[in-house]
């Protein structure tokens, strides 16, 4: 892909409330995947298959559920988690976004690739 489509697919990807594309550094650009998506507001893909593998209850932000994403527990199997703000809740897959959920706006839940915040793009949401 060249670097022009690649930066116009990280700006869909990367929401203005993450860190902006022009402010990446050379190693959070070489550690994204290109597929990559960031704080998406939407729904899962209505599919046998695209289900979380676990679900924690009482979470209040996004960074949370990245930590236990990122727990050595769930590091190897968890590409993907996303947060729903008004229950406070954040369930962990096994794909990426980009391959089990649809965006949408207004579905309260909102959907990181893990590498988002593995690579420094991410952070919570000024609630």
């Amino acid at each position: 892909m060249d670097k022009g489509a690649f930066e116009k697919q990280l700006s869909f990807a990367i929401p203005p409330q993450d860190t902006p594309l022009d402010k990446l550094n050379a190693t959070q650009l070489e550690c994204i995947p290109a597929d990559i998506r960031c704080n998406m507001p939407g729904h899962l893909i209505s599919l046998d298959g695209y289900k979380p593998f676990a679900v924690a209850k009482h979470v209040k932000m996004p960074s949370i559920c990245y930590e236990m994403c990122y727990h050595e527990k769930n590091r190897k199997r968890c590409k993907s988690f996303s947060h729903t703000r008004r229950e406070r809740r954040c369930a962990f897959y096994e794909f990426h976004v980009a391959d089990g959920a649809i965006q949408k706006r207004l579905t309260g839940s909102r959907f990181w690739d893990a590498a988002c915040w593995t690579c420094g793009v991410s952070r919570d949401p000024p609630w």
